[in-house]
């Protein structure tokens, strides 16, 4: 296992050399994306011997997995506790080993309708990795939602689905609904979800469900996101934007979901 993790690791490293130049010294030339990516290498290799590496990594995914439970079920500052559990300093040997817990409490505080603190919170994984893209998308998904509460205007969770739609064109409908795809979907059905806007979220529904496999089990997943949609649609309810920790049932629906994500 440990020569395995070696070969990894020496991969990743040769990668480097090869477009980087000498990976643990990095000269001034060397951009701040470059320069995390590498630091990043430096201390898994640092970290790779340390004793109990494989429980620690096992106790992690336990409380984490318990947290997801939890959030399911509406416990979300139960779910919180678990999340810092997991960032005990005994179970952490490089900053990595944060994300996952860190992001599920960005989650828990977006849920919560906390969009400021979120926007605070996700500074530290642009940090961590300034290389994903998905970081970036996550800042840029909040600072619509603060626009959108502060200025009682939807235009700007609009501007933000159309920006990230086109970016990722060969993703969603109606090119295809690749893996990612199915990521953006779950954001988008929130985002119409949060501002109110049912007939974008039936209509995003139809158009997923069209493109993606026709499995039933798969099919299955986006009526149950539709069917949510048009409840809240007849019930005549109204954006959730400005009311913080209320959440619609399209929402709902992606937190009891196991195949989309939210």
């Amino acid at each position: 296992m440990k020569i395995s993790m070696w070969l990894i690791f020496t991969t990743i490293l040769l990668w480097q050399v090869s477009f980087l130049g000498p990976v643990f010294a990095a000269d001034q030339t060397t951009s701040e994306k470059d320069a995390a990516f590498i630091g990043k290498i430096n201390e898994y290799a640092e970290a790779i011997d340390n004793p109990g590496r494989p429980e620690k990594r096992a106790e992690r995914a336990k409380l984490y997995h318990e947290a997801r439970r939890l959030i399911k079920q509406g416990f979300f500052e139960d779910a919180l506790r678990k999340y810092q559990e997991a960032l005990d300093p005994r179970l952490v040997d490089v900053e990595d080993d944060k994300v996952h817990p860190l992001f599920g409490i960005m989650d828990v505080h977006q849920l919560q309708g906390k969009y400021d603190l979120c926007l605070e919170e996700v500074d530290w994984f642009i940090k961590l990795a300034p290389w994903k893209d998905e970081y970036q998308q996550k800042k840029q998904e909040l600072e619509a939602l603060i626009l959108a509460r502060n200025t009682n205007s939807f235009h700007p969770v609009y501007d933000h689905i159309k920006k990230v739609s086109e970016k990722y064109y060969r993703s969603i409908p109606p090119s295809r609904v690749d893996t990612y795809g199915e990521i953006l979907f779950g954001n988008f059905a929130y985002l119409y979800d949060i501002i109110g806007d049912f007939d974008a979220g039936i209509a995003l529904c139809d158009n997923f469900a069209k493109h993606a496999t026709q499995k039933p089990r798969i099919q299955s997943q986006y009526l149950a996101i539709r069917r949510a949609f048009e409840e809240d649609k007849k019930d005549g309810r109204k954006s959730y934007i400005t009311k913080p920790g209320k959440l619609g049932r399209a929402t709902k629906a992606l937190i009891q979901s196991d195949y989309f994500t939210w």
